[in-house]
């Protein structure tokens, strides 16, 4: 499900707030549409989905993509898909150091 929207997002412009969108996503894996309709017309997972987002938020999360690095000592750092390369390699670096 994860590919069929990424790719519907990042290389076909779709919209993922669309309902259609979405459906036409679940019925590509082989997942029931009429279940899937009935789940995105209810307010079945509302406190579920608001609680991810808030999660994320405190996160920091506020875009997609987003890469969460952590270690076995607990630090993390964030880089956002949009970093320059240079972001990336200053992470690998700094856990490469760590795990030195």
């Amino acid at each position: 499900m994860g590919k069929a929207l990424a790719r519907r997002y990042f290389e076909e412009g779709q919209r993922l707030a669309d309902h259609a969108t979405l459906l036409s996503a679940v019925e590509e894996v082989g997942l029931s549409r009429e279940e899937a309709s009935a789940v995105l017309e209810s307010d079945e997972f509302r406190q579920e989905v608001h609680q991810a987002l808030a999660a994320s938020r405190a996160e920091g999360i506020s875009s997609i993509p987003v890469f969460i690095f952590s270690s076995e000592s607990g630090r993390s750092a964030v880089v956002r898909g949009s970093a320059s390369p240079e972001e990336f390699v200053r992470v690998f670096e700094q856990a490469a150091a760590c795990a030195a």
